[in-house]
């Protein structure tokens, strides 16, 4: 998110493909789309510049359900965090 134009460069490149410009302050939008597997009760947000998205907040009952259901996949991907 902090550079996306050397990032996307890097990713040309290890794809073998020539070097395409971007400029992440001036993307191209298109229509805007819904989600159909929820009958299109979530829209995709669309901007015309690259941004950090925001945290989403999850409530810590849900969470802890989360990490609950989910073990493996944190002591794989966050060592420790459970502890």
């Amino acid at each position: 998110m902090a550079a996306p134009t050397a990032c996307m460069s890097r990713i040309f490149a290890w794809l073998g493909l020539a070097p395409w410009a971007i400029e992440p302050e001036r993307l191209a939008i298109g229509v805007r789309e819904s989600d159909s597997h929820y009958r299109m009760k979530y829209t995709h947000q669309q901007t015309e510049r690259i941004m950090t998205p925001k945290q989403h907040e999850i409530p810590p009952r849900i969470q802890a359900q989360i990490e609950t259901a989910c073990t493996w996949f944190y002591e794989l991907y966050y060592p420790g965090k459970l502890k």
